[in-house]
């Protein structure tokens, strides 16, 4: 068996791997809202261990794969402290770096556009991917407004139109109930001002520790009578999903935010 052989099936168990990995723990994200700690602790080893074989393949992947993995760490740690993921969102993103740090040297995708910094291009996918349901929630919106609800930003009057049209198409109103029944994230917080109530929406919020709060300060307002029933949500959709899609994305068709910038420039 030859070196590239070899490397053929280094690249296939990696991508299985991960795959593997990445499925299961976007199914205990949808279906429990959380993913063990043994799915990373498992992941990770093995990981490793395909990558340090293609290390000994191909010495020269060295240097660039240490860049790499800087590089996404870095991304992880600002990530974190900003709130913008949870604790699993980043554990995956860093096993997807060791297994795969650099662009699989046997598996060539289909546009041919690939960063050599994979998980650059892995995580860039998984983001344009997760913008999707924008326009599901876009639609939603207008749909309301169709039917005649012209007081869609009541009690809003003071936000800035910016803010108002990134709330249209990232979020809608939905009873309170539901904030407690399914899987929605509270997009508004209530604020004194003048010894009067005021409404400001709120686009970004710790995934792990704030959700629960601002419900419950939500809650009281909602008894108090201060703020309708009805409140601004956001789908809670879990990242692992559009991880998981992002992967596969990544390795089939490469760097999808290169072609799409080359695609639109071509114009």
């Amino acid at each position: 068996m030859n070196e590239i052989q070899v490397l053929r099936i280094v690249d296939g168990l990696s991508i299985l791997t991960s795959l593997a990995f990445l499925t299961y723990s976007s199914w205990s994200d949808i279906k429990t809202r959380e993913v063990p700690d043994r799915v990373w602790l498992t992941f990770f080893p093995i990981a490793l261990s395909l990558t340090s074989i293609r290390f000994a393949l191909r010495q020269e992947l060295i240097q660039i794969s240490i860049l790499s993995v800087f590089l996404s760490l870095t991304i992880s740690a600002v990530l974190l402290y900003s709130g913008f993921f949870g604790g699993a969102d980043i554990k995956a993103l860093i096993c997807i770096t060791v297994s795969t740090p650099t662009p699989l040297a046997t598996v060539e995708p289909v546009t041919g556009f690939l960063h050599p910094f994979f998980p650059v291009t892995f995580f860039c996918n998984s983001c344009l991917i997760a913008l999707s349901p924008a326009a599901y929630i876009t639609l939603r919106n207008m749909l309301r407004i169709s039917k005649g609800d012209i007081r869609l930003f009541r009690g809003f009057e003071e936000e800035p139109a910016w803010r108002k049209i990134l709330a249209f198409i990232s979020g809608y109103k939905a009873d309170f109930s539901e904030l407690k029944e399914k899987h929605l994230y509270p997009m508004e917080q209530v604020l004194g001002s003048d010894g009067k109530t005021v409404r400001r929406f709120r686009f970004f919020l710790d995934v792990e520790a704030d959700q629960e709060e601002t419900v419950k300060e939500l809650e009281g307002h909602v008894k108090k009578r201060l703020i309708p029933r009805e409140v601004w949500v956001s789908p809670g959709l879990p990242m692992l999903v559009f991880f998981t899609l992002g992967y596969v994305s990544a390795i089939i068709l490469g760097d999808f935010t290169i072609w799409l910038a080359k695609f639109l420039i071509q114009l």
